[in-house]
């Protein structure tokens, strides 16, 4: 009407006129950069279609563009994990396009890639394995055709090969899977299974945090700081490392009097103080308090954040560590967030002040995502510890595998020859142990060789590296040792498994084992000319009927 009719004149009117056209122009191209942002947006890593169960709509929920980002890195450290604990396994990582859609291949580690780039959602394969929640293994003689539906090029691959696929859940909906593949199923390491579902679990807890990241993407400042802060992180450090790391960030970022990060002690009724910083002379490092009657604890029992204005005036609160400390100390502000990992609340993460009205709501939701982000570094750290110590020994006997085994045979000649030393390398072989296993089943057999791993172990020093080299063949590394001063203790090994019997299930067998030894540096200055040595040594042995000891250069020993 202002245009057309009844044609107003004036400087007013004019003024009006242009305001509407900018305004026109305004939301003219705020809707075009909205369906821009949409079409990007769907590109993006799916998360959830959760139906709300108040109403009919669903909410679409996804990763930022920094979020997602640092969310592959982080799923590219867990698979250099999984292939560092058996180089054998070829893993690839899919996620959901969205609820209802096809899978995308996100990431792979491995030699050769012949996974298909989509998954159609009625592969039967990822329905059984959404719908129970659990780890499962596909074999070719229990379903080629599975295996098959993997790969876009399946002849490239031995007929042999097996698989282990994992649901990748967040909450209780499922984002995608995590498959680990190998030629054939012996390759699979015993604890792999473990690994993987372990991997997967990890992959979604990690889901969740940087969910919660891009929730605080407005707070650009805090965000940056928080990003180059994780960026520095390091798992492969000590616990308290990590404590020290979150102890300076909150100090960069918050206000307060006293921090203090406490954990759940094994009695479960009580914390104890890990961190601290600030003021100390009321309960610090290594102190013990009470979950019941605290407002610490009540943060862990309760599982809720918790922030007080004035504890002084509050005459319902028993005390801060115990009762009365309120008064003793007169701190008056207080927020208090629960730490958690995939169990529940197991610490409190609590800044104090003597001011009061220091905190907010927006400061209790900070504190509360860097508290979940330092309960995901402790699940890291011991998940972490878990897998390096699977990629290290041999789950059946505890004792270092074949390649960590070489690792310190290296590192020990080379310490050897720094400091003009001898050492003693011993390959031991169970005599006959394969007419165990046929007579008496594998499971007897593992016992076997758990309980020889034993024996070995003790019949040497603490200090002395004791190995499973394969199969039923064992190497001990004796330090700081010569072949002549080592004949009795190499006799006493042989003896001790010859002189006492595998008794199990109502089952008595007698075992004899044959050892052959090499010394550096006199029959050898490398780790492969030792090995060969001492292996010709041992089978010298063996050839002889067994249960004695190879020494080179002698007929026996």
């Amino acid at each position: 009407m202002l245009f057309i009719y009844p044609y107003p004149q004036g400087v007013l009117f004019t003024l009006i006129r242009v305001i509407l056209l900018l305004s026109i122009v305004f939301i003219f191209i705020k809707l075009h950069s909205d369906h821009e942002s949409s079409g990007k947006i769907s590109d993006r890593l799916f998360v959830s279609d959760r139906k709300d169960t108040t109403t009919s709509q669903k909410s679409s929920v996804h990763l930022g563009i920094n979020e997602e980002d640092q969310f592959m890195d982080s799923i590219e450290k867990i698979l250099d994990m999984i292939v560092a604990s058996n180089p054998k396994l070829n893993v690839a990582v899919y996620f959901k396009n969205n609820l209802e859609g096809s899978l995308s291949l996100r990431e792979f580690h491995g030699e050769e890639n012949y996974f298909y780039q989509e998954l159609p959602p009625d592969n039967p394969i990822v329905e059984k394995v959404i719908n129970d929640k659990k780890i499962i293994l596909v074999t070719p003689d229990k379903d080629e055709d599975a295996i098959r539906s993997f790969f876009s090029d399946f002849t490239s691959l031995p007929a042999s090969t097996s698989l282990f696929v994992s649901p990748i859940n967040y909450d209780d909906l499922n984002i995608g899977i995590l498959i680990a593949q190998v030629d054939q199923y012996r390759d699979f390491d015993e604890k792999d299974e473990k690994t993987i579902g372990l991997a997967s679990q990890v992959i979604g807890g990690e889901f969740i945090h940087f969910r919660e990241l891009s929730e605080l993407r407005s707070d650009n400042l805090f965000y940056a700081q928080l990003h180059a802060f994780q960026n520095r992180l390091d798992i492969s450090h000590s616990k308290e490392e990590l404590l020290t790391s979150i102890l300076r960030f909150c100090e960069r970022n918050f206000i307060f009097d006293k921090l203090t990060i406490s954990m759940v002690t094994e009695r479960k009724d009580e914390a104890v103080i890990k961190a601290v910083t600030g003021f100390t002379m009321d309960f610090g490092e290594g102190d013990t308090f009470q979950l019941k009657g605290t407002i610490h604890g009540t943060v862990i029992r309760d599982d809720v954040p918790i922030k007080y204005d004035d504890m002084v005036m509050d005459s319902t609160i028993e005390g801060r560590f115990i009762s009365g400390d309120i008064e003793e100390f007169r701190f008056l502000s207080f927020l208090g967030v629960p730490i958690h990992n995939k169990h529940g609340a197991i610490g409190c993460l609590a800044l104090e002040s003597f001011g009061s009205k220091k905190y907010t709501d927006s400061d209790c939701r900070v504190l509360g995502v860097i508290a979940d982000q330092f309960g995901t570094l402790i699940d890291w750290w011991q998940d972490y510890g878990a897998v390096r110590k699977s990629a290290r020994y041999d789950g059946l006997t505890n004792l270092l595998n074949r390649r960590s085994c070489l690792e310190r045979f290296e590192d020990e000649i080379s310490r050897a020859g720094r400091y003009q030393d001898n050492l003693v390398l011993m390959i031991l072989d169970l005599d006959k142990f394969k007419r165990i296993n046929d007579t008496y089943g594998h499971l007897y057999g593992d016992f076997v060789l758990a309980e020889t791993a034993s024996r070995l172990k003790n019949s040497v020093r603490n200090i002395d590296i004791v190995a499973r080299y394969g199969g039923e063949e064992f190497a001990i590394i004796l330090i700081n040792a010569t072949k002549k001063g080592t004949i009795t203790t190499a006799k006493r090994t042989v003896e001790s498994i010859a002189n006492s019997k595998f008794e199990k299930d109502d089952i008595t067998v007698n075992m004899t084992i044959s050892a052959g030894i090499a010394e550096y540096p006199s029959d050898g200055r490398t780790v492969h000319q030792l090995i060969a040595i001492a292996d010709e040594a041992m089978y010298d042995v063996k050839r002889k009927g067994g249960n004695d000891v190879g020494i080179p250069g002698r007929t026996n020993a």
